[in-house]
């Protein structure tokens, strides 16, 4: 192709304009910009050569199906070549809904399985949350009826059913359903498709799942919530109560909905998904940019915790000198002295009430996230670290007392297990209920908890 600028260039102004304009036909109309006459638009129909691929991405996303088979049809253009965002243009035009172009480019030999980064076609369908659902249900049905495999997930092992379910497109949903999609499939939290449900309050994505048995009991790997608990937690009472009833069909009394006027700031409603000691970790290591990937991403303090390079490379950060920041700064977590909570020691000379309890559970809870943290975090390392290795066949472990030091961490640990049961066996007997259910442990797990003197409350961890 020659370019009207080249020099070279050496027919005529009058032999040229034939083939860059053509006459209005109906006045002065399109997009662009008028020259003497002729709209942007009108050129560039009749000038094939200067639509670039950004030009077929924009006709695309505006539903302009007429450009879009106009500048295809040419086959100058692979249907399946990836623009600067790594999408293809069936990714573009599932994503907001148009079918008709959906249907278009999958004439053309648009692949349905297309893999950008572990995103794929049938994901994009409900990356948007107020598209037409007809219009959703019909390019999600494209897709299927051509062989696009139902069950794809992201690198976080989210799948296109679990964003659907968030997003309450019931119908694609069904269909997603009938398509033997996993209905108890769980991302990297743990969350199901219920769960998202859940979360965004969407009671009509429950029910389609409840019908094709999906399971309420499943709970989240962080902090063993189910899906009642989400939405309790997240304010949606209704919701919460008819799954409690689908849970615990014999109790006959629900969990008071969460007020945001309560002072203890701990029982905010606000976000089931809490970043704030994330976010204080973050910024303290003039990281704060990286707030909102974690948070897109769904990503605790606790499991920042236990990550390493390969974890962060998956999330996206891999810039070597972020990376080493962090690395550097979750060991500084895992070697600093734990921090015991503030309590004046009038607080052992009184009677706790059932709010005081909670207070102090909540507490509990927390130093154990840290320590299950720690847990993991080790694990990777005596999994994975050279050095240990190496010192391992010298006989320096026992030098530096790494071996004492674990066996210590045992003894603790089954301490804290059997003082667990026994606080377990003890509040189900006072209240006359099963405060955790099928508890197999019984009094032999009791009497040698209360043996041992409750060792692990004498470290301070209550």
């Amino acid at each position: 192709m020659i370019s009207i600028g080249d020099s070279d260039w050496e027919e005529s102004d009058e032999e040229l304009l034939p083939v860059i304009t053509k006459p209005l036909t109906n006045g002065h109309h399109g997009n662009g910009a008028a020259v003497n006459g002729y709209s942007e638009a009108e050129i560039r129909t009749e000038t094939r050569d200067f639509y670039t691929f950004e030009d077929l991405q924009s006709a695309t996303v505006r539903d302009n199906l007429d450009l879009v088979k106009s500048v295809l049809d040419t086959g100058d253009y692979d249907v399946n070549a990836q623009l600067t965002s790594g999408w293809t243009l069936l990714m573009y035009a599932v994503e907001q809904g148009h079918d008709k172009i959906v249907q278009y480019l999958i004439s053309l030999g648009a692949k349905v399985d297309f893999d950008c980064q572990m995103f794929y076609p049938l994901m994009a369908c409900f990356n948007k949350a107020y598209l037409n659902h007809d219009n959703v249900y019909k390019c999600v049905k494209l897709l299927l009826d051509n062989k696009a495999f139902v069950n794809v997930h992201d690198k976080y092992h989210v799948t296109p059913l679990m964003m659907c379910a968030r997003h309450g497109y019931t119908s694609a949903l069904e269909l997603l359903c009938q398509s033997n999609a996993d209905v108890n499939k769980q991302d990297q939290n743990g969350w199901t498709a219920m769960m998202h449900a859940a979360n965004e309050n969407k009671r009509s994505s429950v029910d389609v799942l409840l019908k094709y048995k999906a399971s309420p009991y499943i709970a989240t790997y962080d902090e063993g919530l189910n899906c009642a608990d989400i939405a309790h937690n997240c304010g949606h009472q209704l919701l919460y109560e008819y799954l409690e009833k689908i849970i615990s069909p014999d109790r006959n009394h629900f969990k008071p909905a969460v007020s945001v006027s309560n002072d203890d700031k701990e029982n905010e409603v606000p976000s089931c998904h809490k970043l704030r000691e994330l976010e204080v970790f973050l910024t303290s290591q003039e990281l704060g940019h990286l707030i909102p990937l974690f948070n897109e991403q769904k990503v605790t303090f606790h499991m920042l915790l236990t990550m390493n390079q390969k974890d962060l490379e998956r999330m996206g950060i891999s810039q070597m000198g972020i990376q080493q920041k962090l690395l550097t700064a979750i060991k500084g977590v895992h070697g600093s002295e734990l921090e015991m909570p503030d309590m004046s020691q009038s607080l052992y000379n009184l009677q706790l009430n059932c709010r005081d309890c909670s207070k102090v559970l909540k507490i509990y809870t927390k130093h154990l996230k840290y320590l299950r943290a720690t847990s993991v975090y080790l694990l990777g390392q005596f999994k994975n670290s050279p050095k240990i290795l190496a010192e391992y066949s010298t006989n320096a472990p026992e030098d530096s007392g790494m071996i004492t030091n674990f066996q210590n961490v045992h003894e603790v640990a089954v301490s804290l297990r059997n003082n667990i049961e026994c606080l377990n066996e003890v509040l189900s007997d006072n209240l006359g209920c099963e405060v955790i259910p099928g508890d197999t442990h019984g009094t032999k797990t009791y009497s040698s908890a209360w043996n041992m003197g409750y060792f692990v409350v004498g470290l301070g961890l209550t």
